[in-house]
């Protein structure tokens, strides 16, 4: 939906959000709506009024770590953007994601590379290469690894 669109445009700066529109198109896929209840939930959106800056985000969500996913429906992707460094005890964290996936679902893992100038302090940033053996440890299987991102590293999993 065009809310879904505008949601992953605010998230993503301006360039990552191109790639990633034209990968969305090329492999057939579409941005679908998934239904939460705010309520019952914990986390902090803020959507500043005015457009995202050019080489900024336009959109901040900070979502504190849980025992699972609580999605309300089985999910074909999730993606987790600049978050995976925050999850405590990701291996079990991710086991039980796997309840939350489709048949053949994916998680795709953008986060921030060590070189980044933005982004969490350098010692709390993972390599590509422990999120790897991590995501391994938890049942996962790398599926595809992006590198269009400028300041993030892409890792697809199944």
């Amino acid at each position: 939906s065009s809310e879904s669109r505008e949601i992953l445009r605010r998230m993503l700066t301006p360039l990552a959000f191109a790639q990633m529109e034209k990968t969305i198109v090329h492999s057939g896929m579409k941005l679908e709506m998934q239904p939460v209840d705010l309520k019952n939930e914990h986390f902090t959106v803020y959507v500043p009024a005015s457009p995202p800056p050019p080489a900024g985000y336009g959109l901040l969500v900070f979502v504190p770590p849980w025992d699972d996913a609580r999605l309300p429906e089985k999910a074909d992707l999730i993606l987790l953007v600049d978050v995976y460094h925050h999850i405590e005890g990701r291996e079990a964290y991710f086991r039980k994601l796997r309840d939350a996936l489709k048949p053949g679902g994916r998680v795709a893992i953008v986060d921030f590379r060590a070189d980044s100038p933005e982004g969490p302090p350098k010692a709390a940033r993972l390599s590509p290469r422990t999120v790897q053996a991590e995501m391994k440890a938890a049942g996962y299987a790398l599926a595809a690894q992006h590198g269009f991102l400028p300041r993030q590293y892409f890792l697809v999993f199944r």
